[in-house]
């Protein structure tokens, strides 16, 4: 039963990812185009989603073997935060852009080049 819900998690997880990654990119932009309010909307759903990756990925670790960078993450969500108090949303966005996303797109990288996925159920 335990395992199930591992498997499920882990396979929620590699399907997130992308969508995670894209809603990044269509915050950077709304942001970047000052559609503030579009981009704060989106960020909130962002921000919300790589709290649950982060959970997820640190719950399956012991069973995929992959490693997601949580104090590197846990220090750019500090700058972030720093960023959107002050309201400079480019920042927030090159944030997003640049240090963010590169960290969930190696983890997702990592686990679509998994060799032999023992999750295919």
């Amino acid at each position: 039963m335990a395992d199930n819900k591992f498997t499920d998690t882990y396979k929620e997880l590699t399907s997130y990812l992308p969508k995670l990654t894209d809603g990044i990119s269509l915050c950077c932009d709304s942001l970047r185009n000052g559609d503030i309010n579009k981009g704060t909307t989106l960020l909130s759903g962002i921000l919300d989603g790589i709290g649950w990756v982060l959970d997820a990925a640190v719950l399956t670790e012991p069973l995929n073997n992959i490693h997601i960078d949580i104090q590197g993450m846990n220090d750019t969500l500090s700058g972030l935060l720093n960023a959107i108090q002050t309201g400079d949303y480019i920042l927030t966005a090159d944030m997003l852009e640049y240090e963010i996303a590169p960290i969930l797109t190696s983890f997702m990288d990592n686990a679509k080049n998994k060799p032999g996925d023992r999750y295919d159920g």
